[in-house]
């Protein structure tokens, strides 16, 4: 069973026709159903599955499976712009058109699918938003692993993102680049000391963040935490390693007619733009640096103050470790 199951509810997400069969895009829906699990935990997804089944929906239930459907319609209209088009047969996959109506053209069905996915993943983010906002309506949700797994990082939304590097409040690209975050950390973790990464990690998790740990936080830390990762995302991004080889994504820019053409990548370009990247991630981590070493005592960041990443600022010169690169080859 799914959260989801008649054109009605459908309708109150996306604008299909009222006589739209839902049962046309019922493998889209599941495959979405699936990702929305994922994003808010088993537990907590299969209890309100529970309760729709049961007719035994709480109002705050009703609240929360509002957000996930417009999560899971948007999801599954955008997979469905792709399998609505072709359909297979034992002459196997052939477009479908009719006298009265026709398939659109690919710049038509790729807008199109961007737009849904977009949606879905901007909804995803809003349910996130929703439940962070309201854990004591949602104890299951607060007491799964995917409440944890939320709070991961020293930014955790496109929201959030988007005020130390713009990526257009994109949940897309903010998911794509949860692997580069994740070497980014340690790459961080590295300059503020491994202790002090662990407690702010902590406070963040538990949504109790210390004064002092959250000055660090927005001047510096999460600044350096987005140009790092945007950096190394304009590395890593266009390329995927396949079966044959390796491919390169290229960019896309809109023709005369409205479609797409695909264009080689601008090497020199990406490289000026990540070089620009570089330095102000550098700024704002030897600031990082200078504001811990000058702040840190046994009262105030005392996990730094105690580890070996302190330098006591007022020690001589040659004392001290010069400042460099926040990582070999940066």
């Amino acid at each position: 069973m799914l959260l989801i199951n008649s054109t009605i509810d459908l309708r109150k997400h996306a604008n299909v026709e009222h006589d739209f069969d839902i049962e046309k895009i019922n493998p889209d829906l599941k495959f979405a159903s699936t990702i929305v699990r994922g994003l808010i935990g088993p537990a907590q997804y299969d209890e309100l599955l529970t309760a729709f089944a049961n007719d035994t929906l709480t109002p705050a239930q009703v609240d929360l499976l509002d957000k996930i459907r417009d999560v899971i319609v948007n999801l599954a209209l955008s997979y469905a712009v792709d399998t609505q088009q072709l359909k297979l047969s034992n002459l196997g996959f052939n477009r479908y058109e009719s006298g009265e109506f026709k398939s659109p053209f690919k710049y038509q069905a790729d807008n199109l699918q961007h737009f849904f996915l977009q949606r879905g993943y901007q909804a995803s983010e809003t349910l996130l938003e929703f439940l962070e906002g309201n854990t004591a309506l949602y104890p299951t949700w607060a007491a799964s692993p995917a409440y944890t797994i939320n709070k991961e990082f020293y930014i955790n939304s496109a929201k959030d993102f988007n005020r130390y590097y713009e990526i257009r409040n994109s949940r897309v690209t903010f998911i794509h680049m949860m692997s580069i975050m994740r070497f980014v950390d340690s790459i961080l973790e590295e300059v503020i000391s491994p202790q002090l990464a662990l407690e702010i990690h902590a406070e963040i998790e538990a949504a109790n963040i210390s004064i002092d740990n959250q000055v660090l936080l927005e001047k510096f830390l999460k600044p350096a935490f987005a140009h790092l990762t945007v950096s190394n995302a304009l590395h890593d991004l266009p390329v995927d390693y396949v079966g044959n080889g390796i491919l390169i994504y290229q960019f896309e820019s809109p023709t005369t007619h409205g479609g797409q053409t695909a264009t080689r990548p601008n090497e020199a370009a990406i490289d000026t733009k990540r070089i620009v990247i570089n330095d102000r991630a550098t700024y704002f981590t030897n600031k990082m640096r200078e504001y811990l070493n000058e702040n840190a005592s046994a009262t105030k960041y005392t996990a730094y103050f105690n580890s070996d990443k302190y330098e006591d600022p007022n020690a001589p010169a040659d004392e001290q470790d010069l400042e460099g690169s926040i990582y070999p080859g940066f």
